[in-house]
């Protein structure tokens, strides 16, 4: 069985730290047949333009398109070779936009999806990225987060009914307020 998590939310919302527990937490908490992908856009960006400090922006997003082909590839080739294994995939972006994570569910064709979201105060969001010690892609500069959060915030599509009719007979979804 594939599931498929996929978290909703603003800059500082708990993305990551939610994914770094699941990975850490869950192949203790389910049978050794378990399985955790994860992927974080934001350290593929960093990796990608440190190693590319030259690149446009456009090769920079083909570039992590193409990486995140190979992600999806390696979960494919481990679902068709352990057919029998609990398979957890967790993409760690901001996953704003219901059409992009309607895409991640057609790559992937997961059997479970669970959308999470977390749901923060501008506030909140501002407390946390001033925390943050070294995240690989947010500006530390108080002005420049508080522009990101702005524009990023009015934006997000949190998962709601629209997403519940993606329930199928081969798939359910399921969504968590965080």
């Amino acid at each position: 069985m594939l599931t498929l998590i996929i978290p909703i939310g603003g800059p500082g919302a708990g993305k990551s730290t939610l994914g770094q527990n699941l990975k850490q937490e869950l192949p203790e908490v389910l049978d050794s047949k378990a399985r955790v992908f994860t992927t974080c856009r934001d350290d593929l960006f960093a990796r990608a333009k440190s190693e590319n400090p030259d690149m446009s922006l456009r090769k920079l997003r083909k570039h992590l398109f193409d990486v995140f082909k190979e992600f999806r590839t390696s979960v494919a080739n481990w679902r068709s070779e352990n057919p029998r294994d609990s398979i957890i995939v967790y993409l760690d972006s901001a996953n704003s936009q219901r059409g992009g994570r309607k895409f991640m569910i057609d790559e992937f064709q997961p059997d479970r999806v669970v959308l999470v979201n977390l749901k923060r105060e501008r506030e909140v969001l501002l407390q946390r990225v001033q925390e943050r010690e070294e995240h690989p892609t947010f500006p530390t500069e108080y002005e420049k987060q508080i522009e990101i959060i702005d524009k990023i915030q009015p934006n997000l599509e949190y998962a709601g009914d629209e997403d519940i009719s993606w329930n199928s007979s081969e798939r359910e979804v399921i969504i968590i307020e965080k």
